[in-house]
């Protein structure tokens, strides 16, 4: 990882509202993604800046206060894609249930909304043999590592392309569809309209920054 974050990695650091090293699920301080690299890693060819967690709830109570649905997330910027780093908790939900959504906001342009659906896009961060599909896995599993149990975790990429990426996308909204899966988000990078980004654009110095936590 490196201090200086590029702005096509989001800086989420004013909705975080979990901490991976901790034990935010069940307030067990073993179960957590502590094994997770901190900082700018590149994950399924995608760099991610990776140092909290956006959890929302879901039917499960265990998760306490958590809300079901941050809006508002701050994009600000063109792309042609952007590329989410995320899984489930608690998931026990039937493929193809829709367990969150993400609604884009741009400027002149009706929303435009992705479902983040069970088994195609995430399933739950415990790597459960139960849910792994027998043939071709049609979820991208990104990382994988163990929590402090030994229990095999793993999180999942999801893209988003643009159909408008002549307009900057301003913000998004995370939500929770409130089913039998908690979902989380860790880091969204956007992919530029152009190739690289402009030589002056502004870079951000994360080595001092820590997330928030609810618990």
């Amino acid at each position: 990882s490196i201090a200086v974050t590029p702005p096509t990695a989001i800086d989420l650091s004013a909705y975080y509202n979990a901490d991976p090293a901790t034990g935010w699920t069940d307030g067990n301080p073993r179960n957590s993604l502590s094994s997770l690299p901190r900082g700018l890693q590149v994950l399924g060819g995608v760099p991610f800046d990776i140092r909290g967690i956006i959890q929302l709830g879901g039917r499960s109570g265990f998760l306490g206060t958590a809300p079901a649905q941050m809006t508002g997330i701050k994009v600000a910027q063109r792309c042609k894609k952007l590329h989410f780093l995320h899984a489930v908790c608690y998931g026990r939900a039937t493929n193809g249930t829709e367990v969150a959504r993400l609604v884009f906001h741009q400027a002149g342009l009706p929303p435009s909304t992705k479902p983040i659906l069970f088994g195609s896009d995430v399933r739950d961060w415990w790597a459960v043999e139960w849910q792994r599909p027998a043939g071709h896995d049609p979820a991208t599993v990104v990382w994988t590592g163990p929590n402090g149990m030994g229990v095999p975790l793993q999180l999942f990429k999801s893209t988003w392309e643009n159909p408008h990426p002549e307009a900057a996308v301003d913000s998004f909204d995370f939500i929770s569809t409130v089913t039998d899966a908690a979902p989380f988000l860790i880091a969204i990078t956007a992919e530029p309209v152009q190739s690289d980004p402009p030589a002056d654009a502004p870079q951000r110095d994360v080595s001092n920054t820590q997330p928030q936590t609810t618990r």
